[in-house]
């Protein structure tokens, strides 16, 4: 079995997979526009596969495929009965990818219900990490937040699994839209007890490091 995640990061750099939607989207599995991960059950083996490839490709990490696998996002696609299964056979197909070479990394991520309902985001954060921890995951990681307050909620739910949390946020301009910047936003995340921060999508890779290192 891999050393816990936060043993990995103390001896130094740790490679993760990523891109799962949107290579699948190339591949004809998901849907375009609502990115629901019902691939999971739908087409397994196309989603086993390209786990095998990134373990294949070095990765030392496997995030388990349920961005957008909440239950407001799948009601959007017909699947809302179906959370338990989505998010659980997400779990499996990534452990047995992974074949003990990889850290399993449970998931969940912005929901589009913040700041209108920070309940409703605990509800939803919530159910999704209790299926996710019934199947066995090493660490949680919370991503693509545009807000700091619903990264709070989603650090708050994961340190309830008792496990170590990794949170990223996404930055459409310089701050955040609740009006925090890269910094700023890491070092609250940080203070409230996430064991790693960062930041993912809607900008370019070369730019994002640049923009938070200089905030």
């Amino acid at each position: 079995m891999p050393e816990s995640i936060l043993k990995q990061l103390e001896e130094g750099v740790v490679l993760g997979d990523g891109g799962y939607l949107l290579a699948l989207e190339n591949r004809g599995y998901v849907q375009a526009g609502p990115f629901t991960p019902e691939v999971t059950i739908e087409h397994p083996n196309a989603l086993l596969a390209l786990h095998e490839e990134f373990v294949h490709a070095g990765a030392d990490v496997l995030q388990v495929l349920t961005f957008y696998a909440s239950e407001n996002k799948l009601a959007q696609t017909g699947y809302a009965g179906r959370l338990e299964e989505i998010n659980r056979a997400a779990v499996r197909i990534a452990r047995e990818a992974g074949g003990g070479r990889a850290l399993v990394a449970g998931n969940i991520c912005l929901t589009w219900k913040y700041p209108e309902s920070e309940d409703e985001c605990r509800r939803l954060f919530d159910a999704q990490l209790g299926y996710q921890m019934a199947e066995g995951v090493d660490f949680i990681i919370g991503e693509t937040f545009l807000h700091v307050g619903e990264a709070l909620i989603a650090l708050e739910c994961a340190r309830k699994t008792g496990l170590p949390a990794m949170i990223t946020m996404a930055f459409e301009g310089p701050d955040t839209r609740d009006g925090k910047s890269p910094g700023e936003a890491a070092r609250m995340l940080e203070g409230a007890g996430s064991n790693v921060v960062g930041a993912n999508c809607w900008q370019d890779p070369t730019f994002m490091p640049n923009r938070c290192a200089r905030r």
